[in-house]
């Protein structure tokens, strides 16, 4: 099992939603960073 894992993703991105609940429910540390969080 990986130490954690980083989830890429967007606002509103239901896909990574569902990712990052099954990763919870499995014990898997998660980060989640946005890509909107980067500004240019």
């Amino acid at each position: 099992m990986p130490d954690s894992v980083l989830v890429i993703t967007r606002v509103g991105d239901i896909t990574a939603d569902l990712v990052i609940r099954q990763l919870d429910e499995r014990g898997v540390p998660v980060h989640r960073f946005d890509l909107a969080d980067l500004r240019a």
